[in-house]
């Protein structure tokens, strides 16, 4: 049976999306002033709850009706509103990833008995070139020992590090009894490292 504590916690997320869906279906139906309404509801309830994400799609799609009605003045303001959530809400996401990946590292690299230094390839989540060399450069690992292929493949999700380590496998970067340290991140900002040796 689900507890009072933890109906009252999931409340909050019920708030927001029932919002967001209500603005969907009045702007479906031409009903564009009730969904911008709608939208700006969504937006109190993620500013309240700080949760940026949220807050700046409701800005956004609030804009979008704006734009709907014609008035292009609002919704250019809230283009530039959300898009100044979004990236002061990344920069932040940026920074804390690169600090748990960070330590992550540190703690398989001491699990496993090693040192940065006997790390032959990195193969880290291929999503975002920034966190990959900012995660080079916390660990001191040189920036060619990371294996990037993302300028090819592109953020294959949670195929990313396999598609990696197999690509570095067969090009010969690494070679058998090498280690390597592979880093991935997910959804709900989840993450882990693992030391393999080849």
């Amino acid at each position: 049976m689900e507890s009072e504590e933890s109906r009252s916690k999931a409340e909050p997320d019920l708030e927001w999306s029932v919002f967001f869906r209500h603005g969907d279906i009045a702007a479906s139906h031409g009903q564009l002033r009730e969904a911008g309404d709608f939208f700006e509801e969504a937006r109190q309830v993620g500013q309240r709850l700080q949760v940026k994400s949220v807050e700046a799609f409701a800005v956004a799609e609030r804009g979008r009706v704006q734009a709907l009605v014609g008035n292009r003045k609002e919704a250019m303001e809230s283009a530039n509103t959300s898009l100044e959530i979004f990236q002061d809400y990344n920069q932040k996401l940026v920074a804390g990833e690169v600090l748990a990946f960070t330590g992550e590292n540190k703690k398989a690299l001491d699990q496993a008995g090693l040192s940065v230094e006997d790390i032959a390839c990195v193969i880290p989540h291929q999503a975002n070139l920034r966190i990959m060399e900012a995660i080079a450069d916390r660990l001191g690992i040189s920036r060619d020992k990371m294996f990037v292929n993302l300028d090819r493949y592109g953020n294959t999700s949670a195929a990313a590090v396999a598609i990696a380590l197999d690509e570095a496998n067969r090009t010969g970067r690494i070679k058998r009894g090498d280690y390597v340290l592979m880093v991935v991140f997910g959804g709900g900002l989840t993450w882990a490292s693992t030391v393999i040796e080849w």
